[in-house]
């Protein structure tokens, strides 16, 4: 004997759609696309799959690289938009006449919040070739523009500077 008398079907709306007659109709459709700007005919499920799409969009960092051999600035990242400075791995070598050393200038929405080496200048007078490197992870976040410059210290020792950042 069984406990129900009628089997129990599960109504799917149409994909969009906009009766809002049932609790279905408000969730939605695995078919509706993804949303980013509130509607009123727009369903939960649309609302999730935008918020999904947006995560992807803007977790996954930007790489940029860039190599010097000159003791002028060079822009490795220069950029308008809002989001956060996640690393910058900085590198050097050249001959261990002269110490040397990569130079960073990092300016976060029009001011510069770091200017300097955050790498050991090196002296090795028992090799040809030095060569160090090093890491700075600031979580810096930007409002309206970021903007990395790098440089060594003397010219034709190779810089090289490599950086991290999302954006909103």
């Amino acid at each position: 004997m069984s406990f129900f008398t009628k089997e129990i079907k599960l109504d799917v709306p149409a994909a969009d759609t906009v009766d809002n007659i049932s609790v279905i109709d408000v969730i939605g459709n695995k078919t509706d696309p993804a949303v980013s700007i509130p509607a009123a005919t727009k369903s939960i499920l649309g609302y999730l799959k935008g918020l999904v799409q947006h995560l992807n969009e803007h977790s996954v960092p930007h790489i940029v690289s860039v190599e010097n051999t000159t003791v002028n600035y060079v822009d490795v990242v220069n950029i308008t938009d809002k989001g956060i400075l996640k690393s910058i791995l900085g590198s050097y070598s050249g001959y261990s006449s002269t110490s040397s050393t990569l130079e960073v200038k990092i300016t976060i929405d029009g001011s510069v919040v770091f200017d300097g080496s955050f790498l050991p200048s090196k002296h090795d007078p028992d090799s040809t070739i030095v060569s160090v490197t090093g890491t700075l992870s600031p979580d810096f976040r930007f409002q309206t523009s970021l903007l990395i410059e790098e440089k060594v210290a003397h010219a034709g020792h190779i810089g090289r500077c490599i950086v991290a950042y999302t954006t909103d």
